[in-house]
């Protein structure tokens, strides 16, 4: 997944065979933020999902996208094998 976000807009391209599951989010997402409106678009190589926050959203549209960010992944705190520090 690749995301790219350009103020109140948030471009999301997914593998093509996400299609499914993200027609079901969207679906999800539409009924509980109807103020969000959100454009699903097959391209050649993926799927592309926009996510346009109203303008009175403001600084805020960070905050509503969150939830439809990558998330950072834990990482080790050195290279030594499992259980070696504590």
């Amino acid at each position: 997944m690749a995301h790219r976000l350009d103020g109140r807009t948030l471009h999301l391209t997914y593998a093509r065979n996400a299609r499914a599951e993200l027609e079901r989010i969207v679906a999800g997402e539409r009924q509980c933020c109807g103020f969000l409106r959100f454009d699903l678009k097959d391209t050649p190589g993926a799927i592309e999902l926009t996510i346009e926050a109203p303008a009175e959203a403001g600084a805020d549209a960070q905050w509503l996208f969150d939830q439809f960010l990558p998330q950072p992944t834990a990482t080790k705190a050195c290279g030594c094998s499992p259980g070696a520090c504590r």
